[in-house]
C-alpha cells in the first residue's frame, strides 16, 4: 500500500489516552477551560486547514463541550465556533498555563506609573 493511499488516521498515529505529561494538546482540554496554541503538528495537508480555519500559534480557545464520546469537540476562536475531531485536536499543541493574576498586577502596575 503506498503512502498516498492510506487514510489520514494512520499518517496521525495518534494515542490520545498515553499524551506527554510535559505537553498539552487540544485533545485533554476539558470544556469550559482556555487555552493559547502554541504549534499545530500533523500531516502537512491537515496543518493547513487548521491554520486556515484560524488555529494559528498565539490564538486563544476555549473548548465549548464535546460529544458524548469526546468526538467531535467544539471550540471557541476568533468569535466563531469551530468543530474538530480529537484525532485532529490531538495535534494541536498548547502553551503552557500562565498565571493570570500575576500577569495583570503587573500590568495594572505598569498603567499606574505611566499616568
Amino acid at each position: 500500500m503506498s503512502r498516498r493511499s492510506r487514510p489520514l488516521a494512520f499518517l496521525l498515529k495518534v494515542n490520545i489516552t498515553n499524551d506527554v505529561k510535559s505537553t498539552r494538546t487540544l485533545s485533554a482540554l476539558p470544556p469550559g477551560q482556555k487555552a493559547v496554541v502554541q504549534r499545530v503538528g500533523g500531516p502537512r495537508a491537515l496543518r493547513r486547514r487548521l491554520m486556515e480555519m484560524g488555529l494559528l500559534p498565539g490564538t486563544e480557545i476555549e473548548v465549548i463541550r464535546a460529544a458524548p464520546m469526546r468526538d467531535p469537540i467544539e471550540l471557541s476562536l476568533r468569535g466563531y465556533r469551530l468543530s474538530i475531531r480529537l484525532a485532529e485536536a490531538a495535534q494541536v499543541t498548547l502553551a503552557p498555563p500562565v498565571e493570570l493574576s500575576s500577569t495583570v498586577a503587573t500590568d495594572d502596575h505598569a498603567l499606574e506609573q505611566a499616568a
